[in-house]
């Protein structure tokens, strides 16, 4: 690791990791900005048609987009833009929908819907796959390209996470509408445990490489202390009036 850090040191490289992602967050704030005001009025949970119609625009952007940077390559600081269509979607959505609260009045019937299509949906992918090995026409790189599994792949992700995202939003509004005071701390410390987290679970990883244990005992071992070594740390961080005001 240090034969890496010296690497990146003498070429003037700034290794960004997990933090590609606050990175795109503020570029998409910076752009949404200016829109909050039309973004924020009081309007009722979208309709089928239009979450329909969003899904169909996301799916058609990443297959245009993946044309020319296919999934797995990355630009500026680790982003794939292939995935973009769906950050910014779900980005702009967040923004609408917070003062009219639709996250925490889920429609049951949208659920339910997108739940099913989503069930539809999620064989759809690897059947594709499968049957690209045996039929030559079906064949092709599904991270971009004119071919069929790169076709399928684009529209296959919003139509799986729409199901995915409705059907979690809408199981915690019943489970968790008076969370206790952990469940509040570990909601508080989400993006601080976010920021922090990389050099921990690597430090950890280190740490325990000469261990002789079986691979799964030393993975549990590792994820479950870097888990509460990041919250304690984060608790801790969050203490502080400086970390408080920017984080």
């Amino acid at each position: 690791i240090q034969d890496t850090l010296m690497a990146l040191w003498r070429q003037s490289h700034f290794e960004s990791g997990p933090l590609w992602f606050v990175a795109a967050l503020w570029v998409m704030t910076c752009m949404v900005t200016p829109f909050v005001p039309w973004l924020q009025r009081v309007r009722p949970f979208p309709s089928m048609a239009m979450m329909w119609v969003a899904a169909l625009l996301v799916g058609a952007s990443a297959f245009l987009i993946r044309l020319v940077w296919p999934v797995g390559q990355t630009w500026w600081i680790g982003w794939q833009l292939g995935y973009f269509p769906g950050y910014v979607l779900l980005f702009i959505a967040g923004v609408a929908g917070a003062k009219s609260r639709w996250w925490f009045d889920v429609p049951a019937p949208a659920a339910s819907t997108w739940r099913r299509v989503m069930r539809w949906s999620v064989w759809l992918l690897p059947l594709v796959f499968i049957a690209g090995s045996l039929i030559p026409w079906l064949a092709g790189p599904a991270v971009g390209g004119w071919n069929v599994q790169a076709f399928v792949y684009a529209f296959w992700e919003p139509l799986v996470a729409w199901g995915v995202l409705l059907r979690l939003l809408r199981w915690a509004q019943h489970r968790f509408t008076h969370p206790s005071g952990a469940y509040k701390a570990m909601g508080q410390s989400a993006m601080t445990v976010y920021l922090i987290h990389a050099p921990i679970v690597v430090g950890l990883g280190l740490a325990l490489q000469g261990l002789d244990w079986p691979v799964l005992l030393k993975f549990v071992v590792s994820a479950g202390l870097s888990v509460l070594i990041c919250l304690v740390c984060a608790q801790l961080l969050l203490r502080s009036a400086v970390w408080r005001r920017w984080f």
